[in-house]
């Protein structure tokens, strides 16, 4: 057939964001998120906006293949399947647990077994993410505040506190850049500290399902 046909093609990558948005689909995650059960939690809302940005930003800032993206999806929707219908899943943190055990396998091991110190994990964070137009300290701030709250009790650290006037301040010395750092990740911790509902969440919560330790709903 080459003396007859000698044609080279390539078949182009699709963009990141129709590329996500068609595994999501393909994968039927707002079978989960959109239940009617799951509908009736306000603190439900947004939660499927908030996984697919989060992988666009990390296959963006990545070499994941479309294999790797693709596993990473179908890793994820299965570990949903563990979660009941009135459990909070993080998405976004869930996600980049998924993505960091796909891609950084040895930095996923450290983080499960507590090898690292905050301010470790802060500043590979801040590597993974920054710089970039979302603002992640939020995201960021949950996860370091459920990996303080996977610690043993003399190994855990209060993360902030108030000074004579009421204004947080952060006991962790994080080597932030600028001071708006410091006050998006105090801020952050400040309002976890309020949520009764997720504040003692720790993050083996959510390690244990990616590790398909907890047992799968029916998808």
């Amino acid at each position: 057939m080459r003396r007859f046909i000698d044609l080279e093609y390539s078949i182009p990558k699709p963009s990141t964001k129709q590329f996500c948005k068609y595994l999501f689909d393909y994968y039927s995650f707002n079978d989960f998120y959109l239940s009617d059960t799951r509908r009736k939690y306000d603190a439900f809302n947004g939660e499927s906006d908030s996984l697919l940005k989060i992988a666009e930003l990390l296959f963006d800032k990545s070499n994941a293949t479309l294999r790797q993206q693709e596993k990473m999806f179908a890793l994820t929707r299965l570990v949903l399947s563990s979660f009941e219908s009135n459990q909070y899943t993080f998405s976004d943190i869930l996600f980049v647990l998924v993505y960091i055990k796909t891609m950084k396998n040895q930095l996923y091991e450290k983080i499960k077994h507590n090898n690292y110190q905050l301010q470790e994990l802060y500043d590979i964070f801040k590597e993974l993410f920054f710089p970039d137009g979302i603002n992640l300290f939020y995201m960021i701030a949950r996860l370091l505040y459920l990996y303080n709250n996977n610690q043993d009790y003399e190994n855990k650290k209060q993360l902030f506190d108030t000074d004579a006037e009421g204004k947080r301040i952060c006991l962790i010395k994080f080597n932030f850049d600028n001071e708006s750092e410091r006050k998006n990740l105090t801020d952050s911790f400040g309002y976890i500290e309020k949520r009764w509902d997720v504040r003692d969440i720790e993050l083996n919560y959510l390690l244990n399902k990616i590790d398909l330790i907890e047992p799968i709903n029916k998808l």
